[in-house]
């Protein structure tokens, strides 16, 4: 019995060009993928997150993000501001992220806005401000991915004025116990988890009474760009 099994082993070995004493084929490693030359160019192998970041982002210059960036490395304070809204039945949002609360200086200054998926009859202003914290957030992400920043001490502060979505913000380390999967714009909610947990940085939300609440501005033209078809809409700022 064992002899005709390696003869049956011989003839298969011999059918396929093979012998007994032939070497194995080398593993063929595929060629590793190249870094984009640019962050922008990086961001367009994202167009999912662009979607909801908004187009106006792959206008920001090189400088601008790798000011952020060196910011992210060094472990400074950033400080971001959203708002959401809803117009016959389309959510828009504008939002901002900075290195410094001095407004008089624009170094550093990232800012963008877009419309967003919803069904029109149920699409609420608590979906536009939270996917507003998630486009900060994928934004921060994507750049610390691109200038390989793979640990951040640097506190990433939100002012919106939604108190639900800042409360799912800065309770995302107990949503796989507390997040009920019933709740409005859970997937929104899931996705702020998903990137938190691969974004370097301690995120948190801040509570603004309005958008010129004391020291704290946010210019709602972004928001209103979503529906006027503004260049930071189309992307040609």
């Amino acid at each position: 019995m064992l002899q005709q099994w390696k003869t049956v082993l011989r003839q298969a070995f011999i059918k396929t060009g093979h012998t007994l004493d032939s070497q194995p084929t080398p593993k063929q490693v595929p060629p590793r993928a190249q870094t984009p030359d640019t962050f922008t160019s990086f961001l367009k192998t994202r167009p999912e997150e662009v979607i909801v970041m908004g187009p106006s982002v792959l206008s920001i210059t090189e400088a601008t993000s790798s000011t952020l960036a060196t910011n992210l490395r060094n472990g400074a304070h950033l400080y971001s501001f959203g708002d959401g809204t809803v117009k016959d039945g389309i959510g828009a949002h504008g939002w901002q992220i900075r290195p410094s609360m001095d407004l008089s200086s624009n170094q550093g200054i990232v800012e963008s806005a877009a419309q967003l998926d919803g069904h029109p009859s149920t699409i609420t202003s608590l979906r536009t401000e939270s996917l507003a914290v998630l486009a900060i957030m994928y934004y921060v992400r994507a750049l610390c991915h691109y200038h390989s920043i793979p640990t951040s001490p640097s506190k990433i502060q939100y002012h919106f004025d939604n108190e639900e979505a800042l409360s799912r913000l800065n309770t995302l380390p107990e949503f796989a116990d507390t997040a009920n999967p019933l709740a409005t714009d859970y997937d929104v909610w899931a996705a702020l988890h998903e990137a938190a947990l691969s974004t370097p940085g301690h995120n948190f939300g801040t509570h603004v009474k309005g958008h010129q609440d004391g020291r704290i501005m946010f210019d709602l033209f972004y928001v209103s760009a979503a529906f006027h078809g503004s260049p930071w809409i189309s992307g040609s700022k």
